[in-house]
């Protein structure tokens, strides 16, 4: 069946020529949400790098053989457990042949004062798991 056309009707409904209605529209990105990480408490975390620095005293092994690995050690930790973590920083800079236990102090207290490094508690565990650590608490 083949439908009449109908002039009148066609120029009463006719809108004026836009050339922009014929312009690409920018795509609007559509924001994902922010993935946030979720964070045990502190006696949580804490706990956890309890369990793996007593796993690296038990290898006696060193994760800060060299200075960048001992900046990252002591970045992550103050990341993680603030100054609570000065204690697992002496306990894991120990194993290091030059170890000072002054100069450790002073470094972690610059970590503390530095917590904007980029470096987190995730960067710890990783550390350790490349040891061969069982980081798995």
């Amino acid at each position: 069946m083949k439908a009449n056309f109908d002039l009148e009707i066609w120029l009463t409904n006719r809108r004026p020529f836009n050339p922009e209605d014929w312009l690409e529209k920018p795509k609007q990105r559509k924001l994902r949400p922010r993935q946030t990480q979720t964070i045990k408490n502190e006696t949580g975390i804490q706990h956890d790098i309890e369990v793996v620095v007593r796993r690296i005293e038990a290898h006696q092994l060193d994760l800060t053989m060299n200075y960048q690995d001992w900046l990252i050690v002591g970045f992550a930790l103050a990341d993680g457990l603030g100054e609570t973590g000065r204690d697992y920083y002496h306990r894991l800079s120990r194993f290091h042949p030059s170890y000072n236990q002054a100069d450790c102090d002073r470094q972690y207290s610059k970590c503390l004062q530095g917590r904007r490094s980029g470096v987190s508690i995730k960067t710890f565990f990783y550390l350790a798991q490349s040891a061969g650590i069982n980081i798995k608490v």
